[in-house]
């Protein structure tokens, strides 16, 4: 038997996280170990996580966040734990911000994370996946995938965003 891939995800948007966690845990090769909100949660994750001898071996991190954004966190735990993994967590129009220079980033780390994204890029075919789901997190899955908000995902399915948020839609 391998080794599980141990996974902390971090998001802001419990609907993202929770859906993430779902489609690794499908996959027997994974385990989510932790998730976080933003990164402060995540820095302490990771902390406990160190402390405790079984760190991530990757952690899915949304750049757009409340109180500590996905930049932040990353320089910081790359820091600290300089041989975590860390895939950033995207939209298309957020790609600017992990490669524009910033008060939080240098000039060279801009180019580390071009330098290593271009290297280390992996595609996984997600339809089998996919096709566990139920209608209703297929339907989730695609408002998320194309770019929509909470909000705008419970104006879609008529909801709260409140419900959205915390909502366990397995």
């Amino acid at each position: 038997m391998t080794q599980r891939i141990r996974v902390l995800i971090v998001d802001d948007q419990t609907l993202v996280r929770e859906g993430f966690r779902k489609l690794l845990e499908l996959e027997p090769n994974f385990e989510v170990v932790e998730t976080a909100a933003n990164g402060e949660a995540a820095l302490a994750a990771a902390e406990r996580l160190y402390a405790a001898g079984t760190p991530p071996d990757v952690i899915l991190m949304d750049i757009r966040m409340p109180h500590m954004d996905g930049i932040a966190a990353t320089k910081i735990l790359k820091e600290r734990w300089p041989g975590a993994h860390i895939v950033i967590l995207t939209t298309f129009d957020d790609v600017e911000l992990t490669l524009t220079p910033s008060s939080t980033k240098s000039p060279a780390s801009a180019t580390n994370y071009t330098s290593s994204s271009s290297t280390s890029t992996t595609y996984i075919d997600a339809s089998a996946y996919v096709e566990q789901l139920t209608e209703r997190e297929r339907e989730i899955l695609a408002l998320v995938a194309q770019g929509a908000s909470n909000r705008q995902v419970a104006e879609r399915l008529y909801v709260t965003e409140g419900t959205v948020k915390n909502q366990n839609w397995g």
